[in-house]
């Protein structure tokens, strides 16, 4: 197996796993200390607009979720084709990097979105190594 596709396998299951976290927790330890309330406390008070927040943070696991098939799928395939590559890169640039801005912005472990991405980066220039090689072998 290649060592750009391992990188792209192993920041496919994180965001993978943040997409179930985000679908399974009602509020994330991390956003009841953001607005200074537990989930119960937040869902009494505030019946309306917790429909809306527990919406939009499904729409985030979702997105998660979605961040991990996509690398996994395009990550397997980028040392093969450089348009899977700048396929990759644009979804890091306009996908991931909003999502990582909302996750510190709550409070979240940003530091591991952050370090997810620098692993696609990486694998995104081992997969140009690795097929520039290949090329140049054949």
């Amino acid at each position: 197996m290649k060592k750009s596709t391992i990188l792209f396998a192993v920041s496919a299951l994180v965001f993978l796993l943040f997409g179930v976290l985000y679908l399974i927790w009602p509020l994330a330890p991390y956003y009841e200390e953001a607005i200074g309330m537990s989930a119960a406390e937040f869902v009494a008070g505030y019946p309306e607009i917790a429909d809306l927040m527990l919406t939009l943070v499904n729409v985030t696991g979702l997105s998660f979720l979605a961040l991990g098939i996509f690398t996994f799928t395009l990550g397997t395939l980028t040392w093969q084709n450089r348009l899977v590559w700048y396929s990759l890169l644009a979804v890091v640039i306009i996908f991931a990097l909003p999502l990582t801005y909302i996750v510190a912005e709550t409070g979240g472990p940003y530091p591991v979105v952050i370090v997810v991405i620098l692993l696609q980066l990486i694998g995104l220039i081992l997969a140009t190594r690795e097929r520039n090689n290949q090329a140049a072998d054949t």
